[in-house]
């Protein structure tokens, strides 16, 4: 069972609007995903009686849609969750879609530019080794971008995931080697800190993709000589994996929107780094499709922390 604090913690990291009244029926909570959904502004509605609030009040009555969750706490307080606003689904015009055919597009180029010139006989045999490995780290770039979106269509079947007491901290050491030496060839160190095991309850194979979605992420923006620190631990309820790189960090501006699918920061910086702008929003998905919550901090050029938040033991 989650403590009180923990749920908090835990309502504060959703982006589904939040609203909350105490014992009294006073509103003492509501994000900005509430504000929008709603119309309303937080600085004029907290404090103030939920009666006196119209636009909110009905959600908390009996007759309130049905759509909503009304969580009560042994505080007394009342934490109402609403879905989503659903945004506009990608067409294949949009450019959402637009953007992941063109990241496709780009290395498939690279790679047959390469490879033509493996067959013309004009081309040194002394080029022939770089142009083979060219060949091959793009197509190994299409091939991780076309899981990811393979991935990502998946996760928004909807189908159900397996449910089952899975140890975090085993999830960490596993991709901690299996990325130990793409990191080591980028000048990056892993650092494990785990006091031993971190149970959860859900599919191993899901929290390992976010997990290792998060590490590697990490280790393409570190800076050459960086450590990442991947932390595994629980308090009040919830057990987190924290992965804190100390690379060139997001800019406050793009921090907001990194999780948006396709989403990527475009800065002098970023240009030489490869990736699909889905690694994020599928790690995401999956914690939320856990009970979880996946934080986000950044600073530019000090480095990011990504927290990956799920009840802990048997909770659910």
């Amino acid at each position: 069972m989650l403590s009180a604090d923990a749920f908090r913690t835990l309502m504060n990291a959703l982006s589904e609007p939040v609203i909350a009244v105490d014992a009294r029926d006073t509103l003492i909570y509501a994000n900005s995903a509430a504000e929008q959904a709603l119309g309303v502004e937080r600085a004029a509605i907290l404090d103030r009686p939920l009666a006196d609030v119209p636009a909110v009040s009905g959600y908390f009555a009996e007759e309130g849609r049905a759509d909503a969750t009304l969580v009560p706490l042994p505080d007394g307080s009342r934490w109402l969750i609403l879905p989503p606003t659903a945004p506009a689904l990608p067409t294949l015009a949009s450019d959402r879609v637009k953007q992941a055919i063109h990241s496709l597009k780009t290395p498939l180029a690279v790679a047959k530019s390469a490879l033509d010139l493996l067959e013309d006989e004009g081309t040194p045999p002394h080029m022939q080794a770089a142009l083979v490995a060219r060949a091959q780290d793009n197509l190994a770039h299409m091939r991780a971008m076309i899981d990811k979106l393979l991935y990502a269509s998946w996760l928004e079947s909807d189908a159900p995931i397996r449910r089952e007491p899975t140890d975090l901290t085993a999830l960490v050491h596993q991709q901690v080697s299996d990325l130990e030496a793409s990191a080591r060839s980028q000048g990056v160190s892993l650092r494990l800190i785990a006091d031993g095991p971190c149970i959860v309850n859900g599919d191993a194979e899901q929290l390992e993709e976010a997990i290792g979605n998060l590490i590697s992420n990490a280790i393409k923006y570190s800076t050459q000589g960086g450590e990442v620190r991947i932390t595994v631990d629980e308090c009040q309820g919830m057990a987190s994996v924290r992965v804190q790189d100390q690379g060139i960090g997001i800019p406050p501006d793009d921090l907001p929107h990194v999780f948006e699918q396709f989403y990527r920061v475009q800065t002098p910086e970023t240009r030489r780094i490869k990736g699909s702008g889905l690694g994020l929003p599928i790690a995401k998905a999956i914690a939320e499709r856990h009970g979880g919550a996946l934080l986000a901090q950044s600073e530019p050029r000090v480095g990011s922390t990504f927290t990956l938040m799920l009840p802990a033991g048997n909770s659910s």
